[in-house]
């Protein structure tokens, strides 16, 4: 008798009809007939497309006068305050939410202390990086001495990419 051979034993007769099976049915677990309309239809794709949902945001660079109407706004009212940023220099820009400006004076401040080598995208011009050093140096200071932490050294920018250089 080889390995796979079905061996039947005397308390469990092959064409024993269990549960209303068909005692002619050459399955190996016999099955009760099962009546079609009573199962329910579901979607072949449950998950609904992106389409029908919300379509993601089309990606928009920052333009230089987008820029600047964000130094001006974070020089005034400083850094954490977004919402007044977005409310008060942005009322009518639709397309930037207020964590937009927030990546973007994160972004801004990281450009300006590094190389001009090193910068990519639109160029920002140099006196705007500057402004954007110095707003940051100023608010760092400012809401450290406001919450009782400790002063952040200010970052200046470098000339060589392998020199950072704290003020």
């Amino acid at each position: 008798m080889g390995n796979n051979e079905f061996v039947s034993t005397p308390q469990t007769p092959v064409n024993k009809v269990i549960d209303g099976a068909d005692p002619d049915s050459k399955a190996l677990v016999p099955m009760t007939p099962v009546n079609v309309d009573a199962l329910a239809v579901v979607p072949v794709n449950p998950k609904p497309k992106r389409n029908e949902l919300s379509q993601r945001r089309t990606r928009r660079p920052f333009s230089v006068a987008e820029v600047e109407a964000l130094v001006a706004a974070v020089e005034e009212l400083g850094t954490g305050r977004w919402r007044d940023v977005k409310l008060g220099a942005f009322e009518n820009a639709d397309h930037r939410t207020y964590v937009d400006l927030k990546d973007k004076w994160k972004t801004l401040v990281h450009t300006a202390s590094i190389a001009p080598q090193q910068r990519r995208g639109e160029p920002v011009p140099q006196e705007l990086l500057d402004r954007v050093l110095s707003a940051h140096s100023y608010w760092s200071m400012h809401q450290s001495k406001q919450h009782g932490k400790h002063p952040v050294e200010p970052i200046k920018p470098v000339d060589r990419p392998d020199e950072i250089v704290r003020a």
